[in-house]
């Protein structure tokens, strides 16, 4: 995926924004201004703020922060976790069946998922008799639900799933025994080492633990480290992670709510406005630079006071100012950018 900057998204046509927006999984929707507002909204996302840097997408832009761990200053709480997520597999909004990337290897079944080219961490099987991962079969089937044909076969096929246990089982057989290798043995491990990591996380939200709250929160609401993109899930765990004082979370509540339309729920700017502004005064650097950033070009219905954008731009870069240091790289460049744009209007105003 093409690594894209501010100024290439200014740059792109009502068409580009489009296809820019749906290798994104981002809606297709609504005017070029909101098309650009939706792909800015992907590169300005918050850092992760307990120190977990391989959370980071690079075909996002997510560039983790160089600073060291800023969870005490969230939430003042530990989190002793070692273990790492993965980057997810990128799946194209349209997935197309691809050679398997290894041979058979004499398994006496294909183990490959046709779409994936890796082995299915939850394999079921498809009416056309072909194993493939539930994640992509279904995005398939829901893609093609109008006229549904095999990926292999090109043929019709119904949409009915069927569990495959024994297929996992044979693959982890496979792997303990030492025949698959390379990799296709790389890229299981990586799905197994993020499936640990997501069940880990799922438990210890259940459990109360504010941090897990916003990462769930997080990635539901941007379809990050294994789990699909699902608004409400997103907005339940963020809810939850302000309620239970993650200062992060409020202000991506905030967004979320503010921007609903793009994820395809009502917005809600007052509240949404409400919660990340709450969040700046908190100390959330990635609030106080929305809060700057919304006053300096007047979203939301928001009248522009360049003196007060620039109060909170300069805040959001100030750890004094904003001890919780989640804003993102690409945000950073964007914020100084914001001031020096600001400063000079003053200068030739005045």
């Amino acid at each position: 995926m093409t690594v894209l900057t501010k100024k290439d998204i200014d740059k792109l046509s009502f068409r580009q924004l489009q296809v820019e927006c749906k290798k994104r999984d981002l809606s297709g929707g609504g005017n070029t201004q909101a098309l650009r507002a939706r792909l800015q909204e992907v590169l300005e996302k918050p850092t992760e703020t307990n120190g977990d840097k391989k959370n980071s997408n690079k075909d996002d832009d997510m560039n983790p922060s160089d600073d060291k761990d800023n969870e005490s200053k969230n939430d003042g709480s530990e989190d002793k976790e070692n273990t790492k997520p993965v980057k997810k597999n990128e799946e194209t909004a349209d997935p197309k069946p691809t050679k398997p990337c290894a041979k058979d290897l004499d398994f006496g079944i294909d183990l490959v998922c046709p779409i994936t080219k890796l082995l299915p961490r939850e394999p079921v099987t498809a009416e056309d008799g072909r194993v493939y991962e539930k994640s992509a079969i279904e995005k398939y089937i829901e893609i093609h639900s109008g006229q549904l044909s095999s990926p292999i076969t090109n043929k019709p096929m119904g949409k009915r799933l069927f569990p495959a246990p024994h297929i996992r089982n044979h693959i982890q057989a496979m792997v303990d025994k030492g025949v698959i290798v390379g990799e296709l043995l790389a890229e299981w491990n990586k799905k197994i080492e993020e499936k640990k990591y997501t069940d880990d996380l799922i438990k210890k939200a259940n459990n109360g633990d504010k941090n897990a709250m916003y990462k769930l929160g997080k990635y539901y609401m941007f379809g990050e480290c294994g789990f699909d993109q699902d608004v409400m899930a997103a907005k339940k765990w963020l809810e939850k992670g302000r309620n239970a004082g993650n200062v992060t979370a409020t202000a991506l509540l905030g967004v979320l709510l503010m921007d609903g339309i793009h994820y395809g729920i009502p917005a809600a700017s007052i509240d949404g406005i409400m919660y990340f502004t709450m969040a700046a005064s908190q100390g959330s650097s990635y609030a106080a630079y929305r809060v700057g950033r919304m006053i300096a070009l007047g979203f939301y219905g928001v009248t522009v006071d360049r003196e007060q954008a620039l109060i909170w731009l300069k805040k959001s870069l100030n750890p004094s100012d904003c001890p919780i240091q989640d804003l993102n790289e690409i945000a950073k460049r964007r914020a100084e950018e914001l001031i020096n744009e600001l400063t000079k209007e003053e200068v030739t105003m005045s």
